[in-house]
């Protein structure tokens, strides 16, 4: 009886690591966490702007970053890519700050919004940054209990895990309900806008 050896040969089509770097267009320094995305693949930037991606070359890749135009490069190996900022642009953004509607144009306090878009363009994995953008606001907390946060300074300490009294310094509310004391208890999910009201009410 005779056997027969049947050989295949499958040839695997691999993409070269495209690698390269993201910078502000006007200061020139490295923009850490911009999204980057080409074909059926992505990645994210590293803390020095830098980031490695398996993809050929000419292919168009897509940079989106919150604050920053979005912008659409053909890879190359060492690429260096120039992110412009941008400015919201609205007639009027009305708040809830102080607990009634009130136009961020009129307010006489400190107040950070992020619409929609923005959030979405942050994506899950990137909310964090939009936090870190703020500034004088604090993300506190662990994997053993819900986040609270601080605004300058001042913050609030959650009456759950032991953790002493209620502190309502920082007010936490969704959808005019207060959750000061509970934080980020849960995920959040289809946010419209965030507001980070910093006066002397809430700071």
């Amino acid at each position: 009886m005779n056997n027969t050896l049947i050989i295949l040969l499958i040839s695997t089509c691999l993409y070269p690591q495209i690698s390269g770097t993201v910078i502000d267009y006007v200061s020139n320094q490295p923009l850490a966490g911009v999204n980057i995305t080409g074909g059926n693949t992505g990645t994210a930037a590293n803390e020095n702007g830098q980031f490695l991606l398996d993809v050929k070359t000419g292919e168009k890749l897509t940079f989106a970053h919150i604050g920053y135009l979005e912008i659409v490069e053909s890879a190359q190996d060492g690429m260096i890519v120039k992110m412009q900022s941008v400015t919201l642009q609205s007639e009027e953004i009305i708040v809830r700050a102080g607990l009634k509607d009130e136009s961020l144009q009129r307010s006489t306090n400190s107040v950070t919004v992020y619409d929609a878009k923005e959030i979405k363009q942050a994506d899950g994995n990137h909310f964090q940054d939009i936090m870190e953008s703020i500034p004088n606001l604090n993300a506190a907390g662990g994997t053993s209990r819900p986040r609270y946060f601080q605004i300058r300074g001042i913050g609030e300490r959650s009456h759950y895990f032991a953790e002493g009294p209620p502190n309502f310094s920082v007010g936490f509310v969704i959808d005019d309900i207060d959750l000061s004391g509970l934080g980020m208890a849960g995920l959040l999910y289809d946010l419209d806008q965030i507001e980070i009201f910093k006066g002397p009410q809430s700071s």
